[in-house]
């Protein structure tokens, strides 16, 4: 059985792996062009954390840019990467 990160699946009983369901209709919405997204090309020691901070003024919204990229759960991102960065951060913490 495949986990998706965008499932909520049920594992030992009550635990879930996965996001919430919200989560799935955000990712739906960037790739649609509904939520509008801007290039970056990640530099050497950039990450997720760091670039929320950069962008976004707060650096525990790093799950957003994460999201966005269809990037795992992890802080680090290697340099080279053209990654999109949604703009309206604040529409989407209103969504959850």
């Amino acid at each position: 059985m495949s986990i998706s990160r965008y499932d909520n699946t049920t594992i030992l009983g009550s635990s879930f792996f996965g996001t919430q369901q919200d989560y799935s209709g955000i990712k739906r919405d960037i790739d649609s062009g509904v939520i509008k997204t801007f290039s970056y090309m990640t530099k050497p020691n950039d990450r997720l954390d760091i670039l929320a901070t950069r962008f976004y003024g707060e650096g525990s919204y790093w799950w957003i840019i994460a999201i966005a990229n269809d990037i795992g759960w992890a802080l680090q991102i290697s340099a080279g990467i053209q990654l999109r960065i949604p703009k309206m951060a604040d529409k989407i913490l209103e969504r959850i």
